[in-house]
């Protein structure tokens, strides 16, 4: 079984599914780029440009880079990831992390969506986090914390 983690407002572009599908007969997660719409228009970086976005367990815990709308992944990384520590801040960072640990990743360098960059997204894109220093550190060392306990 696969799974394709996808936002209401954004928009799949032609081959998306297929390229991912591809992907995934040889690894068990497929991370992929999105061009960013603002106001309507296509913004000249993408979002693995604006995230910095790259495999790697302790770059992913200081930047993370995994996003659920650019996400496709076998159904052994969900079985893997459930039931989600509490109070965890991002659902999307934990599988990808969990993945990066337990399975095969992939990042494909190849922008798959239209992602819908506005005021109400949680995760902020534009400005970097809209949580603080202190906040973001902890949600980290909880992640760190859930991963080390899971994973052994």
């Amino acid at each position: 079984n696969l799974i394709f983690l996808s936002d209401q407002d954004d928009v799949w572009l032609p081959g998306k599914a297929d390229t991912c599908m591809d992907a995934l007969e040889d690894v068990d997660l497929v991370l992929y780029d999105a061009f960013i719409l603002h106001g309507g228009a296509r913004l000249p970086e993408t979002l693995f440009q604006r995230r910095s976005a790259r495999p790697g367990l302790l770059h992913n815990l200081y930047r993370n880079g995994y996003t659920g709308c650019c996400m496709a992944f076998r159904r052994a990384v969900l079985d893997m990831a459930l039931p989600f520590p509490p109070a965890l801040p991002m659902h999307d960072q934990w599988i990808g992390l969990v993945a990066e640990q337990k399975y095969r990743v992939q990042f494909l360098d190849a922008a798959l969506i239209e992602y819908r960059e506005h005021s109400s997204n949680y995760t902020a894109t534009a400005s970097g986090s809209k949580n603080g220093f202190f906040t973001r550190l902890r949600w980290r060392a909880s992640i760190w914390l859930a991963l080390r306990k899971r994973l052994r």
